[in-house]
């Protein structure tokens, strides 16, 4: 499976995927935090982290954002492959 961050964050955000830029990526502990810029200088923050252990065995992955107040959350099977550029 694959999981286009930028696709989903341009659905919740009702805006075009090309308009949704990466703006910073850090990593830590199994976890990955984004943040990207959207039209009408709007933020959204991103965490990707595993479900159930560490990546290679995790029980999948939990993808949360942030827009603002509101707050959308999907969890994704195990293999997954991330595109977040």
């Amino acid at each position: 499976m694959d999981f286009d961050v930028p696709r989903w964050l341009a659905s919740i955000a009702d805006c075009p995927r090309e308009a949704v830029k990466l703006e910073r990526e850090t990593r830590s502990r199994g976890m990955v935090n984004l943040r990207y810029s959207l039209p009408g200088e709007r933020t959204a923050d991103v965490s990707l982290r595993t479900i159930g252990g560490p990546p290679r065995r995790a029980g999948g992955w939990e993808v949360v954002a942030w827009i603002g107040r509101q707050v959308e959350r999907v969890e994704v099977p195990p293999g997954t492959r991330f595109e977040w550029r």
